[in-house]
């Protein structure tokens, strides 16, 4: 007759002696997380230009043709110039349809439909063939004051930018009105300056030496730990032993001005048919860059987890 209860209060005394043990386990588990941050600031050491170099034909051959000898103008004017002969690069060659082609008048078309159909259709017009490679070269910075940089940068600029590396093809790029109309409007979308698409784009570079990085790891490690035991203090435990870190490398390139050139060179490019340059801000973990003359930055940011006790 008393069966079920005895059966009951072994169960019962099993589960009170076992709470203290699940309580001490849940504590194990129990972590804290802290998070370090170390931002190395370096002067630029280099120039590195960027465009998009394209050859147009009514057959593959042509354009393919026409390319390589764009690259070869190219690569002759970059030793005029001044530009690292190792750093000249020629990305993959891209195929794709020229500039007046059914991008083109489909982009103008659907202008002329938000604005509520406004404008004749674009008229058919012949097709050719594209193709593309990105080309990127260096050039080597003197040390010297903000001013000096600036003076000297600024000047490298403008003769990179009049050393007319990308040639424009003015037959394979005659507009519609409807379809110039429709570019401008992509210019001043922005609101700014309207971007030229073969223009190339600029970044100023510094690459820092591996225990320069190194150091400023250990530092931001020091960090994340000194944040977490901030933490575990404060919820009245302290720090255990070190279950996970992680660590991100960046060189934060923020610029709104940069941004919308970049956005009206993207819209623009997609009109005209032309393949877009690789993203400039994809960069090697070891570099610090800007689009501006001036300091460049690298962070380091790491995030280490321990066990709370």
């Amino acid at each position: 007759m008393n069966c079920v209860p005895s059966r009951l209060g072994k169960i019962v005394l099993a589960i009170t002696l076992l709470l203290p043990a699940f309580a001490r386990a849940a504590a194990s588990d129990a972590a804290v997380t802290g998070n370090g941050r170390v931002v190395l600031k370096r002067q630029p050491q280099i120039l590195r230009a960027q465009l998009v170099l394209t050859g147009e034909g009514k057959t593959i051959a042509e354009a393919a043709e026409k390319l390589k000898e764009a690259q070869a103008a190219a690569g002759k004017k970059l030793a005029e110039l001044g530009a690292s002969e190792k750093s000249v690069e020629f990305g993959a060659t891209q195929v794709g349809t020229a500039g007046v082609d059914a991008r083109q008048q489909m982009y103008a078309q659907r202008m002329v439909t938000m604005r509520g159909g406004r404008g004749a259709k674009p008229a058919a017009l012949p097709k050719t063939v594209t193709v593309s490679s990105t080309l990127k070269a260096e050039w080597s910075l003197k040390p010297g004051t903000p001013e000096e940089l600036l003076i000297n940068s600024y000047t490298l600029q403008e003769k990179i930018k009049g050393a007319g590396l990308a040639k424009k093809d003015k037959e394979a790029k005659q507009l519609t009105p409807e379809e110039q109309e429709a570019l401008e409007e992509a210019q001043g979308m922005q609101g700014g300056e309207a971007a030229d698409p073969s223009a190339p784009s600029f970044q100023y570079v510094n690459k820092v030496a591996e225990e320069d990085q190194a150091a400023a790891l250990a530092e931001a490690f020091q960090k994340a730990k000194a944040d977490a035991l901030r933490l575990a203090k404060a919820a009245g435990g302290d720090l255990g032993a070190l279950r996970q870190v992680s660590s991100a490398t960046s060189s934060p390139t923020g610029n709104p001005g940069d941004e919308n050139q970049a956005y009206q060179r993207f819209m623009i490019r997609q009109m005209m048919g032309a393949s877009a340059p690789a993203d400039s801000s994809d960069t090697s973990n070891s570099e610090a860059t800007a689009p501006q003359p001036g300091p460049v930055e690298l962070q380091i940011v790491v995030t280490a987890s321990f066990g709370l006790k």
